[in-house]
């Protein structure tokens, strides 16, 4: 062999990844490499010089025939080395070179047979990867994908992606391409990409990949894994959203969240928690700090529910009001939930729970409460002033007679002087009785009064002008009007009933003497007052204040303070009206009166008047201290018997003609006859027809009739809320003088 094809053949030899063999045109080995010295069996020098069909026999492959004569240029196939035990397969392949002479190849079949085995195997793992695979060259197209990738990306077969470019499949196919040019550098990649569906629907895809290299590691491909993890992102994002809801609903309801580790014995509190309680963010909780938190009052109670909630034959439950003491020294109520669980052995684990601070929602129930009970008082009061009215309509009655024929048999015993006497004694008495009645209409805003503008500095500095001397020297009275006070519409008689009753109420409670305080001043009630007390409405209130120094009053005896007849005074000492006629003044006058009182401290009377918004009403009528009255003729209607005969005998004496009728039935009678009439006397309330109804039956045939009313007290259907609705009333019982004088107004007489 010249020394040219020896340089080919060496050089093809070195190149040779297996081991390597020279041979010349007769198929004998001139020269062989110790990786095929050592495939072959034998030393290298006892090889050199024997033919290659001495050393193998063909097992698999055509066309060569043992040497080289004749035989194909290119050859491989299966041989098995001669004489070895277990026999030892290899992969030969032979290359004729020019001048007939070869170079041989030879492989381990078995352990190129295993390799392949494992490659096999490899890529059915890859095939049967749930995880999607695709395979790229380092021009990004690809050149594999397993069954799970077009699953992923919805292609039918193979044939639809290879050869594409392995950015074709995401929605930004730039950022693919960084991630692929990235990874071809050798720095590998992995992350979230969103891909793109054959029909067109996106996807969020986990990608990771890799840089495959040869063995002297140039890069010849690029390996990627991919997983689909749409619906975790989906799942995470539910679950988020529904931490943002539970966050945001405790946020909203204000809760404290707390967890109690029991094995580890740590516990968490949240902002909310420890804000409410009272720590700071970076204090340390415990339960003992916690029971160290809770109300002195509340302590056994929630100590031994605590325990409860821990003990092992529970049900782990804890659910509880109670108190708290802040850092602050604020007392606060709070409502907590929790539930403790156990292990398979009943031991503690932990306690998860809640707290809410429901100290306004306890002071709005106590306030629901006491409001509750309020309602209740003014519902008893107006029951008790509907029953003093009816007692004092029927009283009225009877003292009507009384003092009527009194008065009338004062006028026929002149020559008497005795029994004249006795007779003032009688007309007194019935005075007395009638004041009495009054007070009990007062109570039950049924007294009729005569409304008009008043300025309240200027009625209470009168009367406080006067009451300063008839409380006594030991008493100071003390008057602070308020600037620029407002106008009220109310009877001034009345306000100065008021003060009186409540200055000698003070005095009396201030048997060593002490200090009275009267002031006023101007105040705005808004809405949300009025929702936190009963009767008021909103708006602007005049309000005045009376207040002492004296004894007090406890609790109880504040309920019952407007009751009417009751008293704390000594037999004798009071009627037990008083108050309660001062509850019935503020009240007729759309007022609300409040009071508050400590034994040993003093009361406070605070009354609201309601700032006048409308013109005063005109008063009832002109009274006059004489009885006498024009003639005429006055038709009477009275269905009690005693009232009528003793009305008409002083109707009589006052020189007046009488017409009587029983009933209104009788009236209408008169009425629609040819009688001359000049006034239409009637009771208000009658069995058959109201008076009020009367005057308008009446005034359809005679609409020029004046109408005098006569009541032992004034009903809603003649008087809203004791203010006359434009019609003339002469309160039972009356005197001659009330008469006369009730008559002549009615009638306009000069």
């Amino acid at each position: 062999m010249d020394t040219l094809e020896h340089s080919e053949a060496s050089e093809l030899t070195a190149m040779a990844e297996a081991g390597a063999a020279y041979a010349d045109a007769t198929g004998t080995l001139v020269e062989v490499d110790a990786t095929a010295a050592a495939l072959l069996g034998a030393a290298a020098a006892d090889i050199v010089g024997t033919a290659v069909a001495d050393r193998l026999a063909v097992v698999e492959g055509q066309g060569w025939d043992g040497g080289d004569s004749g035989a194909l240029a290119r050859w491989q196939g299966v041989a098995v080395v001669r004489g070895s035990d277990p026999p030892r397969r290899l992969l030969v392949a032979r290359l004729r070179l020019p001048g007939a002479a070869s170079v041989w190849s030879f492989k381990d079949a078995s352990a190129e047979e295993r390799r392949r085995a494992k490659l096999t195997s490899r890529l059915m793992a890859l095939d049967a990867s749930f995880s999607g695979i695709a395979m790229a060259d380092t021009a990004g197209a690809l050149t594999y994908v397993n069954a799970s990738f077009l699953e992923m990306w919805g292609h039918a077969s193979a044939d639809e992606v290879l050869g594409r470019s392995a950015t074709d499949f995401w929605v930004a196919p730039e950022e693919a391409a960084t991630v692929l040019q990235r990874t071809l550098r050798g720095a590998g990649w992995r992350g979230e990409l969103v891909a793109l569906r054959a029909d067109g629907e996106e996807f969020i895809v986990e990608l990771s990949a890799s840089l495959i290299t040869d063995g002297a590691g140039a890069p010849i491909a690029v390996l990627g894994s991919f997983v689909d993890v749409t619906e975790r992102h989906r799942a995470t994002s539910a679950r988020r959203s529904e931490q943002e809801r539970l966050r945001q609903a405790v946020r909203v309801a204000h809760l404290g969240i707390f967890d109690h580790d029991h094995r580890a014995d740590s516990v968490y509190w949240s902002a909310r928690q420890r804000a409410i309680y009272g720590f700071t963010a970076d204090e340390e909780v415990t339960l003992e700090k916690f029971l160290a938190c809770v109300h002195p009052d509340d302590l056994e109670r929630i100590g031994g529910a605590v325990a409860r909630a821990h003990s092992s034959a529970s049900d782990g439950l804890f659910d509880a009001e109670h108190r708290i003491l802040r850092r602050d020294g604020a007392v606060r109520w709070v409502k907590t939930r929790s539930q403790t669980f156990f292990d398979e052995d009943r031991a503690l684990v932990r306690t998860v729970g809640a707290v809410m601070d429901v100290t306004e929602e306890r002071r709005a129930a106590d306030e629901r409460e006491r409001l509750q009970v309020r309602l209740a008082h003014a519902q008893r009061l107006e029951s008790i002033g509907l029953l003093a009215g009816g007692v004092a309509h029927d009283f009225n009655n009877m003292l009507a007679v009384i003092l009527g024929n009194a008065e009338l048999m004062r006028t026929r015993v002149v020559h008497d002087a005795l029994l004249a006497e006795d007779l003032a004694d009688v007309v007194v008495a019935a005075e007395h009785a009638r004041d009495v009645t009054r007070q009990l209409l007062t109570f039950s805003r049924r007294q009729v009064v005569e409304a008009r503008p008043i300025a309240v500095n200027d009625v209470l500095g009168k009367a406080t002008s006067a009451l300063g001397r008839l409380l006594g020297e030991d008493v100071v009275l003390e008057f602070l009007p308020g600037d620029d006070l407002w106008t009220i519409e109310m009877d001034p008689s009345q306000l100065e009933h008021v003060l009186m009753n409540l200055a000698t109420n003070a005095r009396d409670a201030m048997p060593r003497g002490g200090r009275i305080t009267v002031e006023t001043a101007n105040v705005r009630i808004d809405e949300s007052y009025c929702r936190n007390e009963v009767g008021f409405e909103p708006g602007d209130y005049v309000l005045l204040v009376v207040s002492d120094t004296g004894t007090g009053m406890d609790p109880e005896t504040v309920e019952r303070v407007f009751e009417p007849f009751f008293t704390t005074k000594e037999m004798g000492h009071g009627t037990g009206l008083g108050l309660s006629t001062v509850h019935g003044i503020v009240t007729q006058a759309h007022g609300i009166v409040h009071v508050g009182s400590e034994p040993g401290v003093g009361t406070t009377f605070k009354i609201y008047l309601p700032r006048l918004d409308v013109d005063g009403l005109p008063a009832l009528f002109v009274d006059d201290a004489t009885a006498v009255v024009e003639p005429g003729t006055v038709l009477l209607v009275e269905d009690e018997p005693l009232v009528r005969k003793m009305t008409t005998a002083m109707l009589s004496s006052l020189g007046l003609t009488v017409i009587v009728a029983q009933n209104p039935h009788e009236a209408l009678e008169v009425a629609g006859g040819d009688a001359h009439v000049d006034l239409l006397l009637t009771d208000v309330v009658m069995p058959e027809m109201s008076g009020p109804t009367l005057r308008q039956r009446v005034g359809a045939v005679r609409p020029t009739l004046p109408v005098l009313f006569m009541s032992g007290y004034a009903p809603n259907i003649v008087v809203h809320h004791g203010v006359l609705d434009d019609v003339q009333l002469l309160q039972k019982p009356f005197t001659l003088r009330d008469l006369a004088a009730a008559i002549r107004s009615a009638r306009g007489d000069a």
